[in-house]
């Protein structure tokens, strides 16, 4: 009694959702046990995927990356956003 389930119903949901989308999606922010399971070897080499891996346990790490996107976007692109969404 007392023991902790390492493999649940929450983390097969999340494994089956991260391998559905990291190979097609830039970003992905995930949970820290899933984050910290990918950083683990064997799979933090042996898997690859397109995605970026974000999580609670840096987000200064994730601000960052929305820096750099934000930085990236081209004028027109923030003309037609403020157009669209009303931003000033």
């Amino acid at each position: 009694m007392g023991e902790k389930k390492i493999v649940d119903r929450g983390l097969v949901n999340d494994v089956r959702t991260i391998s559905t989308y990291a190979p097609y999606v830039d970003a992905l922010f995930i949970d820290k046990r899933c984050a910290a399971l990918l950083k683990e070897e064997p799979l933090g080499t042996e898997l690859e995927y397109k995605a970026r891996i974000f999580s609670l346990s840096d987000p200064d790490e994730f601000l960052g990356y929305l820096r750099e996107i934000e930085g990236q976007t081209p004028d027109q692109v923030r003309e037609y956003a403020a157009m669209i969404y009303g931003i000033d």
